[in-house]
């Protein structure tokens, strides 16, 4: 009797052992399919910071970009501030040329009437003198 409760005894403990066996199978069975979740979450994280890195080579390349444009943008404006200044420049000319044409046009206006008056007097000095 003391044998058999030895016995049972011993195998109680070796199904204790294999409960606890399988429990770390499993637990190591989870384990390897943290490290495989781990391994892909650092592959992830690989691929990421490539992204990153072509992302942040895009952004530079865009800000250099933006510079240049910025940069034609000021000169664009600049040049187009001058010629602005021209354009009002020539325009101001332009407007004291025609009031120098109004003037000429008055003055020859102001010149044929007087050349008809001479043709006049001279067409009624010529009549007198007929006449006498």
């Amino acid at each position: 009797a003391q044998k058999q409760a030895k016995i049972d005894a011993l195998q109680d403990k070796v199904k204790e052992y294999e409960k606890e066996m399988d429990r770390l199978r499993d637990l190591i069975g989870e384990e390897s399919e943290r490290e495989n979740e781990l391994e892909l979450l650092r592959e992830r994280n690989r691929q990421l910071a490539l992204n990153l890195r072509d992302s942040q080579a895009d952004l530079e390349g865009a800000e250099r970009k933006n510079c240049v444009l910025t940069d034609k943008f000021k000169e664009a404006n600049d040049a187009l501030a001058t010629a602005t200044d021209e354009l009002q420049e020539l325009r101001r000319r332009t407007r004291e040329r025609e009031a120098y044409i109004r003037q000429l046009q008055e003055n020859l206006r102001r010149a044929d009437e007087r050349i008809e008056e001479k043709d006049q007097n001279n067409e009624n000095l010529r009549n007198n003198c007929d006449e006498l």
